[in-house]
């Protein structure tokens, strides 16, 4: 794998997505091919074009996104869907290592097998985020945590070259990510994802099934002086060592919202 960062040809972008799907087969007996996932290209350019094109022939549900709000195709590098066969969109003008594109490819498909799979049936957004209410709300604020963090974990866990990272290391980022938090930024939900994935594929907290020694990693190399933080925490490590860490429930999306609210609020009056 080219590991110089270039411009990369739609077939060279094409083999490294065959890779990252062969591993990931590998690692997780998934079932994922180029046979039943189409690819599209874009660039910011081409990008709304690009995107409608790909939905109307093959996501029709996805056509009502906000993919023409500014900045939505600067900003993304890919993107993953779901429907009677899956589908990637990705970006072909970055000058990117092909590690870099491996990895983006474990992470968008991560996010279709955790779709698959996360609930029987598959589908929790479909079932549960559709709803406009206060509890809508707060299921919907959960799973947009859950949904970003989880996808991290999941590439990490089939090329696990994260697992020696460790919480002294990304103190740094995470403190900076934490400060971002707050209820008039609307990232505020990728940083919690992010502080989540940090925190949960480091060597202290991977290493161990027991939440006080994890919590105990945790104190003693960040010491947030948040207990929300804390709590949003060990619901995420409790969830992902009760069986198949990428299923979830109902009631576990609910606690994470409610929480994560919580920890919004705190910090607006703090």
């Amino acid at each position: 794998m080219n590991n110089n960062p270039h411009i990369h040809t739609e077939e060279e972008i094409t083999q490294i997505l065959l890779e990252a799907m062969e591993s990931f087969n590998d690692v997780l007996d998934f079932n994922i091919s180029l046979d039943n996932t189409v690819i599209a290209f874009f660039t910011p350019q081409n990008g709304v074009e690009i995107y409608e094109r790909f939905c109307n022939e093959n996501f029709p549900n996805r056509v009502h996104d906000n993919y023409k709000a500014d900045g939505y195709f600067e900003s993304m590098a890919a993107s993953a869907f779901v429907g009677s066969k899956y589908g990637i969109l990705i970006r072909s003008d970055l000058k990117w290592s092909s590690y870099e594109y491996f990895r983006v490819f474990l992470h968008e498909i991560s996010h279709i097998f955790c779709t698959v799979n996360e609930i029987e049936g598959g589908g929790f957004y479909d079932k549960y985020c559709q709803g406009s209410g206060i509890e809508d709300g707060i299921i919907n604020a959960g799973y947009a945590v859950w949904r970003e963090a989880i996808a991290d974990i999941t590439a990490d866990a089939v090329c696990s070259d994260m697992a020696s990272i460790s919480l002294k290391n990304v103190r740094n980022d995470i403190v900076q990510l934490y400060d971002m938090i707050s209820s008039s930024n609307p990232n505020s939900k990728k940083c919690m994802s992010i502080i989540i994935a940090y925190l949960m594929i480091s060597s202290e907290v991977a290493g161990t099934e027991n939440w006080y020694e994890a919590e105990k990693a945790i104190r003693n190399n960040i010491n947030f002086k948040d207990d929300f933080i804390y709590r949003i925490a060990e619901i995420v490590f409790k969830n992902l060592n009760n069986g198949d860490f990428w299923t979830i429930t109902l009631d576990f999306i609910v606690d994470l919202g409610e929480t994560y609210i919580s920890l919004l609020t705190n910090k607006f009056f703090n």
